[in-house]
């Protein structure tokens, strides 16, 4: 796929098509009226800010209606809404409503392009974030504290900030941050000329952003991964990353404000044109650039004025062009130098020498270059580059002890459980023994009484009572029923129970029965008594 005119026009379309924005003969249009739901809610936040509430409380309104103003298009009307939010936050003495005060002012002025005012604000913002211990808005202020330090072409403090961010929003497990950080790393190792560094960072940023789903700072990454290849000379790569780049941007911009819109735009054209001088094409970028070129003055931001111009330098020069190729040069070093960007500055001497040079002119080139080597030695020093290796060893270093630390923490942590668990692995086998014991001895028990229930069953069955008196003759012994009649024993006995008799002679009977049987034959038993 070629990277043409029609990929141009997507930039200029697509990108911005879905948002208030919308580019139409290659150039960006103001911001449109102020829409009756958003009068509401910016006369509902001033009601809150000017109302009887609390200092704290009406700073947090003011900071909601200043980012209120910005989205509604009301630039003019912003950083005074923020100076004044931070009067309040001031008269509250609450440390956090102050420092979310002074970090929103902080990237007010970062969006301005005021660098050094925004590093004021939030260098104050990160003392306040320290000392109250809020580490994940101390993330979020350091990642803009390096941007900052980037933009001026300080590479070193932007290192270290970035770096220090990166570490505590991975502590915070903040992907969505994490991605953004190293997005801003990889760009100063870009930079620092440091291919390899910085595409291994970009790479895992891109990894992070896409398994999160988070559509914005993947458009970051994959961009800068596209700068990055262009300057290595990969431009198929590029291609290919700046059109999943412009995708991702596109999938997401539903969500952007205006500024966002124009923001987005500025990027991918930017990466675009440069892709199309980088491939021979000047005369394809001419038109895009044009248009970064009237964006850029339209919103008075010189950082944008400055590459915008310096590309069309490039381009001019490629053409042919010296004289407008100086003329779009000079306005790119003038810019630069007024918003203090040093990369910018750096490259606009080296392309203004390289010009001079090309035209035969080395007397003009001079300045250019000894311009350009004194900027350069200040940038990219020996003893800078120790600093960021001995701050990256640092930085390798106490991540390493934080994850013993943390190793350490586990390793304890599971130390007790297991001794924990093995002391109610222990109770539980005492009582397991009890109770296993208790209901042996219970079964037992039940076995016993069982046996005694059906032996008792066993009597019940074969034992019938016989209760109340019973006349019994005293000299025969024959027993009188309840009719009145006289029976035997045996026969009363026998019909009353389930016992049966069987007969026989006790010894002392037998004595007294056989005696008389041996010395009288006819002996016979006396008759029965009257009844």
């Amino acid at each position: 796929m070629r990277l043409s005119q029609s990929l141009a026009l997507l930039l200029l379309g697509v990108i911005v098509a879905r948002s208030p924005l919308a580019a139409q003969s290659g150039t960006t249009p103001a911001s449109p009226a102020v829409t009756a739901g958003q009068t509401r809610i910016l006369d509902s936040l001033r009601a809150l800010v000017d109302g009887a509430g609390t200092p704290s409380q009406r700073a947090t309104a003011a900071i909601d209606w200043a980012e209120a103003l910005r989205v509604a298009g009301l630039p003019e009307q912003v950083l005074p809404t923020h100076r004044r939010a931070v009067q309040l936050a001031e008269q509250s003495a609450d440390s956090t409503v102050l420092a979310l005060a002074l970090h929103t002012m902080g990237i007010e002025y970062w969006r301005r392009r005021q660098y050094d005012s925004a590093l004021v604000h939030l260098e104050h913002t990160r003392t306040l974030r320290t000392l109250i211990g809020d580490r994940q808005g101390l993330g979020r202020t350091l990642n803009s504290i390096g941007a900052a330090y980037y933009q001026l072409g300080i590479y070193e403090q932007a290192l270290d900030a970035f770096t220090q961010a990166s570490e505590l929003r991975r502590e915070q497990h903040d992907s969505l941050g994490v991605a953004r950080t190293l997005t801003n790393i990889g760009k100063t190792y870009h930079d620092w000329g440091q291919y390899d560094r910085a595409r291994a960072v970009f790479d895992e940023a891109i990894t992070i952003a896409t398994k999160i789903d988070s559509q914005v700072p993947l458009g970051y990454a994959l961009n800068s991964l596209a700068a990055l290849n262009i300057d290595a000379g990969d431009l198929l790569g590029a291609r290919t990353q700046l059109t999943q780049s412009i995708a991702a941007y596109q999938r997401a911009s539903a969500r952007f404000t205006p500024s966002d819109s124009v923001s987005v735009w500025s990027l991918n054209s930017e990466t675009s044109a440069t892709l199309l001088l980088r491939g021979g094409r000047a005369a394809a970028a001419l038109p895009l650039l044009d248009s970064l070129l009237a964006a850029s003055v339209r919103l008075q931001a010189d950082d944008g004025i400055a590459r915008s111009a310096l590309l069309l330098g490039q381009a001019y020069h490629a053409l042919g062009n010296p004289d407008r190729a100086r003329r779009y040069l000079a306005r790119a070093l003038d810019a630069s130098r007024r918003v203090g960007t040093r990369m910018l500055t750096l490259e606009v001497l080296r392309q203004s020498a390289a010009l001079e040079e090309s035209s035969s002119t080395p007397t003009a080139a001079l300045p250019f270059l000894h311009g350009y080597q004194a900027l350069r030695d200040t940038i990219f020093n020996q003893t800078a580059a120790k600093r960021i290796a001995v701050m990256e060893a640092r930085a390798a270093t106490e991540r390493q002890l934080r994850e013993n630390d943390q190793l350490r923490r586990r390793i304890t942590l599971g130390s007790l459980a297991l001794l924990a668990a093995a002391g109610l692995l222990a109770i539980a086998a005492y009582y397991g023994r009890k109770v296993r014991m208790h209901a042996a001895s219970v079964e037992q028990a039940n076995a016993q009484l069982a046996q005694a229930n059906d032996e008792l069953r066993t009597a019940l069955v074969e034992v019938r009572t016989l209760k109340g008196l019973i006349p019994i003759c005293a000299w025969c012994k024959k027993v009188r029923d309840d009719e009145g009649y006289w029976e035997s024993v045996e026969s009363y006995v026998s019909a009353r129970s389930e016992a049966s008799f069987s007969h026989g002679i006790c010894s002392s009977c037998a004595a007294t029965l056989v005696a008389p049987e041996e010395t009288d034959p006819t002996h016979a038993p006396p008759a029965d008594p009257p009844r």
